[in-house]
């Protein structure tokens, strides 16, 4: 019997967990939406850019017509396919985070930083650990 009334609050506890985790992906969401409105509202070159990119996709200069015939990616074909004025917002603002985390240094600066080595094993396996201690520090 006490076995039962554990597990029952151990359920909770976890369903709690997740209640708090969806909670938290939500606003999160929620809070990047927000400010990508407030940012194409603020930077009318954003409508200037999609406005641009509208006319590119209904009159494409010969150029780049023919440069899709040959092309192997998937394209635009309908309207509705089309992306955005925010799509074009939340890829510049990703565009906008990227370049601030990309840091070159040179081997030789490298060295004088501290008396570590340069890093060695894979990148991947690296980079994967680093964006999980970023997201359980989100959490």
């Amino acid at each position: 019997m006490v076995a039962g009334a554990a597990g029952r609050h151990h359920e909770r506890g976890a369903l709690r967990a997740c209640e708090t985790a969806q909670r938290r992906v939500v606003s999160g969401i929620v809070h990047v939406e927000e400010a990508t409105k407030r940012f194409v509202a603020a930077n009318p070159y954003i409508l200037d850019h999609y406005c641009t990119s509208v006319q590119r996709y209904l009159n494409p200069p010969e150029r780049l017509r023919r440069m899709e015939e040959h092309s192997a990616l998937t394209l635009t074909q309908y309207p509705t396919e089309f992306f955005n004025v925010f799509g074009v917002a939340f890829r510049y603002l990703r565009y906008l985070r990227v370049r601030r985390r990309i840091h070159a240094t040179s081997t030789h600066a490298y060295g004088r930083l501290a008396e570590q080595e340069l890093p060695t094993g894979e990148l991947a396996a690296r980079t994967s650990r680093e964006r999980r201690r970023t997201f359980l520090r989100w959490l």
